[in-house]
């Protein structure tokens, strides 16, 4: 269910109609007045205008505002109902769409976290946000980049270079108009490919 502002279709109701009540989000596909919705959904997250929902499914849907691409669906046209994600490389019309996904996060752009320990990203790009080593936005699905990578860029000091982290450490990006990931209260980074969350380990209390 949905509520509040509406004027980018971000309630997924098929309007652009805002609500002080709450409403179903429509099924893929469906149009306004909808008579199928959106089920299975287990998790979701609310974007600057779009909306991301994850299925029990491991699969994603979409919808609201996509000037940079943040539905995933190949597309910079807004959704007022929920569309399919494409797969990584793949252009519209999509025939394959995202899947095995266990986490999901919005922005400006969209992160998902696969079952492998991946996370594909897409949208705008400002700032290196996707995490693809580039600034370039995405309309569908890339690869963020782990930390230590050849297009890791970063304005800290140049220094030797870390030893490799285990598989178990987090990683965050994050750009001066975004909150630091991971990193409260430490100055914001242009860190287009990702950098540990957590560069030393607490020794206190939680």
């Amino acid at each position: 269910m949905t509520w509040g502002s509406n004027i980018l279709g971000q309630l997924g109701d098929g309007t652009t109609t805002d609500r002080t009540t709450p409403v179903q989000v429509c099924a893929q596909g469906a149009s306004a007045p909808c008579t199928s919705f959106l089920n299975g959904v287990t998790r979701a997250a609310a974007g600057y205008g779009h909306t991301v929902a994850l299925r029990s499914d491991g699969t994603a849907r979409t919808w609201g505002y996509n000037s940079s691409g943040q539905l995933g669906n190949g597309t910079t046209s807004g959704s007022t109902t929920p569309v399919r994600v494409c797969a990584v490389g793949l252009s519209a019309p999509c025939g394959t769409f995202e899947s095995s996904l266990t986490a999901v996060a919005a922005g400006s752009q969209t992160l998902a976290l696969r079952a492998d320990g991946g996370v594909h990203a897409w949208g705008s790009n400002s700032f290196g946000l996707l995490g693809d080593g580039t600034t370039t936005d995405r309309s569908t699905p890339v690869r963020s980049v782990r930390s230590g990578r050849p297009r890791r860029a970063s304005n800290r000091s140049p220094g030797p270079s870390p030893s490799p982290p285990p598989p178990t450490t987090p990683w965050r990006w994050s750009g001066p108009e975004n909150p630091p990931l991971g990193r409260p209260g430490r100055p914001r980074h242009d860190e287009r490919a990702g950098d540990r969350a957590a560069e030393h380990p607490r020794t206190g209390p939680a």
